[in-house]
């Protein structure tokens, strides 16, 4: 990794690695995240800064599947499915009922694109 010459930086105590600069961006409150997305595949699954890890068999089955899954303030809280032109969520990870509402805000905004 040296002949790359990588730059690194913790992240929630880990170290992470990166080529060239680190442009600051600003991510929305809610994204729909496909299964087997590289926020989802690019961690170790244990160590996936982005959801608490008792949370592992909603997101990951035995059998290999990576469900997709909704990204919400910045961490996991929700997994997706499309049933016949609606989105079906399974809400994993405690959150308020205002969140909740807000989240169904967004779950609706999406379903109507589709």
């Amino acid at each position: 990794m040296e002949q790359l010459d990588l730059k690194t930086v913790e992240v929630a105590g880990e170290e992470r690695f990166y080529l060239g600069e680190l442009e600051e961006a600003e991510l929305p409150d809610c994204l729909f995240v496909a299964g087997f997305d590289q926020l989802l595949l690019g961690y170790e699954k244990k160590a996936n800064p982005f959801f608490n890890p008792k949370y592992i068999r909603n997101i990951y089955t035995l059998t290999g599947i990576v469900k997709p899954v909704v990204f919400y303030k910045g961490r996991f809280v929700a997994t997706w499915k499309r049933d016949k032109g609606t989105i079906l969520l399974d809400i994993f990870e405690d959150i308020t009922q205002q969140e909740e509402k807000e989240l169904d805000h967004y779950h609706q905004m999406y379903e109507k694109t589709l």
